[in-house]
């Protein structure tokens, strides 16, 4: 077979490829512009301390020497009650007739009636209170300590005035009941939270308090709502039942939620101090639905809400805040913008992604309490799948018809009928021993009929536990050998089923503030893990169907079924999938995703994505049959297609719709850049050629081609015929081939006297025409002897050194004649640098021939 002797190309101007993939798109959130409509009642000696209000629409804030009435409704100051003593701690009685105030300075509690506006009696309790609560079975809650710093949280009898210890705390000495600092009582006084370094209830009607719990970062706002039901407390906005068990949690944006925090008595609407604006979170929804502007911030955690849930109060810096509820914007509806083409946009933080049988991905929405349905066929969101509060994890059944969702939020596990496209129950995860609550955080299912999930403590976001739930009969228990590695680490630990469910992967991922990371596996079929494995912080693992490889990040290191290394593929990334045979893995990168050889511990390809990953965790799952990804991005969700690094030829020419009715004869072969030849240093400009090589049946001396070409920093596509008098029939246009992309070039012939030539891109899923060329005479049929090469056809170089260097994989090509499919050959061929420097080639991934040309090889 003889190389094309002369030979030129036609630049067609303006020529592009679009690809075609999936991206979302960020939701426009705007901020309201209003102007501030609640007011700010300034006092002189302001700041005050404390705030309360009664079922008489009126507010009291304590000041040096006095207190401050607050006629709600009209937003007027009222003559203030005169105080012989600077106050510390304050709440009123059930009847709002009394307000009972401390005085530290006298190891007093003082009663002050409000219709006369003076001391009526006084209770000593021998400490200096700091804080107290009001019960509805007329005794009262004191906090406070003296000289020795010891904490006292006494009950105060009103009837009798005996004082009862209710837990004596020293420094460095945990009490069995908690570290009280803040004593806040619902509106009926029934419920005490009692909260600070530990957080309790206490119940009017048991005389007894509920199971101290910590919440983590020390002291924190906490409210109540009318009965005390409804209990709220920061940071996080937690949304707790009256035994502390967290049913929900509101989103917010960074670790401290608001310098205070109110909620209605019918514990339906709260508010939460931000900056200048009072956020309006509706409990039903479990997030931020309204803001109300306001002219300052509130400066301590005293914020509360009028009787009626028309007006709330707060303290600022100046003054007195009175802001009607009336006077709240609603957040602007989310509508998800496309600014590319074929885009999904969602409303809210995706935290997790995964892929199922239906031709559907599955997102969670942490912000929404919600499961986003995407279409991977066209990327359009579906009709959402309400699910439990803040939900993180999700995982499929083996059979594909079931979704269970880790919430975070409420600690618990929705399981979802995805045929239905409904959650049918709720599986509640047992509380932490841990004085920290935790949340479950991450979901596998395996295929013996439990499941794998993790939790990660609210306050250190990290630790957390391993539990094994049955999934037949919803219940939970410990697994310890898990729980040793979890609290080895600061992290939150993740774990992912391979796609036969037969084996799970366990790791933890929390940057680089975590001292170490590992990684386990869980067998189904022994119920049992491997030998953890110590990884740097920030690891991220996916394991092949059975286990036959298993990738893990950073580091990209490629393990066997019994985490024995078998090799590291350089470079990092942000999160890592595996197809089902465990040949290709898949690492995403900002922008794109680098496609791994597993098998040849190589990087053959990139796969860009349609928008960075950004700030989003770049999660990434694989369909069964490694067609398409699903990646978490800046926006919520990215579908590509997939690229396998052992691509077998999909019969890509079968998709072509031929000119005319007739059987035509056609070749095609796959080949994947693996470079961008760059010339380095005194080495020619790169001038290559990706060729598929074929000749013709009646013209043995005619000589055809169909290839990629990079030749003076332009990427061409190229097609032409050298007909048997030597005469050169050639077309071509600009094609921005890029390296790891895999491109089927393709021949066919149209008539007795015409061929076109065509190039598929797999990415993309595309067709590009390169262009058709007329024959004088007939040439006969395309014989099925083709040959690959890469070849350079630029001047010849001093050196071989002169030569950039270029390596490409080329398949076995494939052709039909006269309808009928016939295998082609390859000859183990190709031509180096001006014909005399070294090159090579090999089979990694048999039967592709990967070949090399260039410097590197000299």
């Amino acid at each position: 077979m003889r190389r094309i002797a002369s030979w030129w190309i036609c630049l067609l101007a303006g020529a592009s490829m679009a690809a075609s993939m999936l991206v979302t798109a960020r939701p426009a959130w705007s901020v309201s512009s209003a102007a501030p409509v609640a007011s700010l009642i300034t006092i002189a000696d302001a700041p005050l301390s404390v705030l309360v209000t009664d079922n008489r629409d009126h507010a009291y804030a304590s000041g040096p020497g006095r207190i401050e009435v607050l006629k709600i409704s009209t937003g007027t100051l009222e003559a203030p009650i005169p105080l012989a003593f600077g106050p510390a701690g304050l709440d009123v009685s059930p009847d709002g007739s009394l307000l009972y105030v401390g005085d530290p300075a006298a190891n007093a509690v003082a009663v002050v009636d409000v219709a006369q506006a003076v001391e009526v009696r006084r209770y000593d309790v021998g400490f200096a209170p700091r804080n107290l609560a009001v019960a509805s079975n007329g005794t009262i809650l004191v906090h406070g300590g003296n000289a020795t710093s010891w904490l006292y949280l006494v009950q105060l009898d009103l009837v009798t005035g005996t004082v009862t210890d209710r837990g004596l705390i020293t420094a460095g000495t945990a009490h069995p009941i908690l570290t009280a600092q803040f004593l806040r009582s619902s509106r009926d006084h029934s419920r005490i939270v009692v909260f600070g370094g530990a957080t309790s209830v206490y119940s009017a009607a048991t005389d007894a308090f509920v199971e101290p719990r910590s919440f983590g970062f020390g002291s924190a706002p906490a409210a109540l709502d009318g009965d005390g039901s409804t209990i709220l407390f920061n940071p996080g906005t937690r949304v707790m039942n009256e035994h502390l068990d967290v049913v929900a949690t509101i989103p917010q944006t960074g670790l401290w939620s608001g310098a205070g925090i109110a909620v209605d008595d019918a514990g339906a609407m709260a508010y939460r101090a931000r900056g200048n604006t009072l956020e309006v979170l509706d409990l039903s929804l479990d997030r931020v639905t309204a803001t109300i502007p306001i002219l300052e911030p509130v400066d301590t955690w005293e914020l509360a809400i009028s009787s009626d849930g028309r007006t709330v109060v707060g303290l600022t810096a100046h003054g007195i805040l009175v802001a009607p509820v009336a006077a709240a914007v609603p957040t602007p509806a989310c509508t998800p913008s496309s600014p590319a083409p074929m885009v999904s946009g969602v409303c809210g933080r995706v935290a997790d992604v995964v892929v199922g049988g239906h031709g559907l991905a599955y997102a969670t929405n942490a912000d929404r309490d919600q499961v986003e349905v995407v279409s991977l066929a066209t990327g359009a969101l579906q009709t959402p799948i309400p699910v439990g509060s803040q939900p993180r994890g999700l995982a499929l059944s083996p059979d594909g018809g079931t979704l269970y969702v880790a919430d975070w939020g409420s600690n618990e596990v929705s399981v979802v009928d995805i045929s239905a496209r409904q959650e049918v129950r709720r599986i509640t995860v047992p509380r932490h021993p841990h004085p920290d609550w935790d949340g479950v955080f991450s979901i596998a299912v395996a295929d013996n009929g439990t499941a794998l999930l993790t939790t990660s403590l609210r306050g250190m976001y990290g630790g957390g536990r391993f539990l094994q739930l049955d999934l037949v009969v919803g219940t939970l228990r410990a697994r310890p050998d898990f729980d040793l590695l979890a609290q080895q680490t600061e992290g939150p630990s993740i774990v992912k089923s391979s796609a036969d469910h037969s084996l799970i992967t366990g790791w933890t991922d929390f940057g680089t503030s975590a001292p170490s990371g590992f990684v386990t596996l869980y067998t189904s079929a022994t119920d049992s893990i491997s030998p953890r494995t110590y990884f740097p912080p920030g690891s991220t693992v996916a394991a092949a169907a059975g286990g036959s490889r298993v990738l893990a990040l950073p580091g990209s290191t490629v393990y066997d079924r019994d985490m024995v290394v078998q090799g590291t593929i350089p470079g990092g990334g942000r999160a890592v999938a595996v197809n089902s045979s465990g040949t290709t893995g898949y690492r995403v990168q900002d922008g794109s995703i680098d496609v791994l050889d597993l098998a040849g511990l190589l990087q053959v390809g990139s796969i860009p994505l349609p928008e960075p990953v950004g700030s989003a965790s770049g999660r990434v799952a694989i369909t069964a049959d490694g067609a398409k990804l699903a990646v978490l991005t800046s926006s919520g969700l990215s579908v590509v297609n997939a690229v396998s690094a052992a691509i077998t030829p999909r019969s890509a020419y079968a998709v072509w719709s031929q000119p005319t009715a007739a059987a035509l004869d056609a070749v095609g072969t796959w080949v994947v850049p693996a470079n961008v030849p760059v010339a380095a240093g005194g080495q020619l400009p790169p001038s290559y050629l990706y060729a598929h090589y074929f000749n013709f049946t009646q013209s043995p001396s005619a000589l055809g081609v169909v290839g990629l070409v990079t030749s003076a920093g332009t990427k061409l596509a190229a097609f032409g015929i050298v007909d048997g008098g030597g005469n050169s029939h050639s077309v071509g246009l600009p094609f921005d081939w890029l390296a790891g992309r895999a491109y089927y070039l393709f021949v066919a012939q149209l008539n007795p006297t015409a061929f076109g030539g065509w190039v598929y891109d797999y990415t993309a899923a595309s067709w590009t025409f390169v262009g058709q060329v007329n024959l004088p005479v007939p040439l006969g049929r395309i014989s099925p002897a083709t040959v690959t090469q890469v070849i350079w056809f630029g001047p010849a170089g001093a050196t071989c050194g002169a030569f950039p260097s270029t390596d490409a994989y080329f398949y076995p090509p494939v052709g039909y004649a006269g309808g009928a499919t016939a295998q082609a050959t390859m000859a183990d061929s190709r031509t180096s640098a001006a014909g005399t420097c070294p090159a090579a080639a090999t089979r990694e991934l048999t039967p592709w021939i990967h070949l090399h040309l260039g410097a590197s090889l000299a």
